[in-house]
């Protein structure tokens, strides 16, 4: 893979991102940002309540678990294998719902989204690549192996998923 292909791959996922949040922008005016900060919002809300319920399940399997093994039904070796992995369970959604809330905090009110539009709107007509706008619009570029790669655009918590970009590319 060339550093062209990547420039070019990258030119034109700008020109969608930008493309799609203009659009989004002018069909919907100011509260099209703010309803889809709304959408994830809940969705992030959800998934929290998801992982709460997955915490209540875990720690009521584990109960279960040391009740059974009181009773006799599982073996000492079988509540340790059994504890470890519903307390993993418990860790990992615990660090989940840490993570969500840091997504939920990161949206901000809607004047802030507003001014990521105007960001984005100043490179509206883009025809190649500068520095000010992949500095301003544009959060990382990671290279995977030689043939890989991934695009990562400032603001995405803020949008939602207004313009889909690819995770990784193949070449």
């Amino acid at each position: 893979m060339s550093v062209k292909a990547i420039e070019r791959f990258t030119l034109l996922s700008l020109r969608n991102q930008v493309a799609a949040l203009v659009d989004a922008d002018d069909i919907f005016g100011g509260a099209g940002i703010a309803e889809l900060k709304s959408r994830k919002q809940a969705a992030i809300e959800a998934m929290i309540g998801r992982n709460n319920e997955t915490i209540r399940e875990n720690r009521n399997l584990l109960v279960k678990s040391l009740e059974h093994f009181v009773g006799g039904i599982v073996t000492e070796d079988e509540f340790h294998i059994f504890k470890a992995a519903f307390n993993r369970q418990i860790a990992d959604a615990e660090n989940n719902i840490t993570a969500l809330r840091s997504e939920l905090n990161s949206l901000g009110d809607d004047r802030r989204g507003m001014e990521h539009i105007e960001r984005f709107k100043k490179h509206g007509n883009i025809t190649a690549l500068n520095r000010r706008a992949v500095a301003t619009l544009i959060q990382s570029i990671t290279v995977f192996g030689g043939k890989e790669f991934q695009i990562s655009f400032r603001y995405a918590a803020a949008f939602g998923e207004t313009a889909p970009t690819p995770k990784k590319v193949v070449f």
